[in-house]
């Protein structure tokens, strides 16, 4: 069936996209949506409700795409770490690790007061 077959896996690898001197993989990752109080019956209490079982128990699910850069320009990879609204969790320590394989500190430091 290819690659938009329908998986349950709570995670799916889902593909690349290109941005302006980058390129993101992209993962899509199912997460369950807890009910909220506004649609519990207000005449049953939280803990019971959720624990009785009924014919209409059923968990729903939104799916969440998450980017994480994979390559990119030495200027957007230091865009990237310096981007706080945008940080990917173990991107700092990756990139901080790594740099001396594709520039200097000298460069990177002068990036980093260019910003």
């Amino acid at each position: 069936m290819g690659k938009w077959r329908l998986s349950m896996d709570p995670v799916q690898e889902w593909g690349e996209e290109v941005e302006e001197g980058a390129v993101f993989g992209i993962t899509l990752c199912r997460e369950p949506v807890l009910p909220s109080p506004s649609t519990q019956d207000p005449s049953e209490p939280l803990a019971e409700s959720s624990s009785t079982p009924s014919a209409f128990n059923f968990i729903q699910y939104h799916t969440v795409k998450v980017r994480r850069l994979k390559a990119g320009t030495l200027e957007r990879l230091v865009n990237h770490l310096l981007d706080s609204e945008h940080q990917e969790p173990d991107y700092v320590r990756v990139f901080l690790s790594t740099y001396r394989t594709f520039t200097t500190t000298n460069t990177l430091i002068e990036l980093l007061f260019q910003r």
